[in-house]
């Protein structure tokens, strides 16, 4: 190798490598920590407040992380077992989670992990 490549090398390889770090520690994005189907921005309360109108049903087993957003709620609720359903419920899994719900019809409804599901409306009449 001659000495003008010798120098050359010298000048300009630390400016290279210095140049492909900046550009690739630029493009790296801090990992989101998600805990399943839980929205990462959901403030969650320490207690629970039941929801509007008359429930439709209860948590009869919990394992994991689970929470539960009443309709026109921006904030959620930690499930335990017995937690009561309300019509226009959200309920959201956690990473490794288990819940198993029974509705007053008699149904029963069992979430895995990572689940987000809406109880738009439960409409039950024991009489019919």
């Amino acid at each position: 190798m001659t000495e003008f490549y010798k120098a050359y090398l010298r000048v300009w390889l630390p400016v290279f490598v210095v140049a492909v770090t900046a550009v690739l520690i630029g493009n790296v994005k801090p990992a989101i920590a998600r805990d399943g189907a839980i929205p990462d921005d959901l403030s969650v309360a320490e207690t629970f407040r039941p929801g509007p109108g008359k429930s439709v049903g209860n948590v009869t087993l919990i394992q994991g992380k689970a929470v539960i957003r009443h309709a026109k709620e921006n904030r959620g609720y930690l499930i335990l077992e017995g937690t009561a359903l309300f019509n226009g419920d959200t309920l959201y899994t956690g990473a490794d989670c288990h819940l198993e719900l029974a509705l007053n019809d008699g149904s029963n409804l069992v979430l895995s992990s990572d689940t987000k599901i809406v109880i738009d409306k439960s409409i039950y009449d024991p009489g019919s």
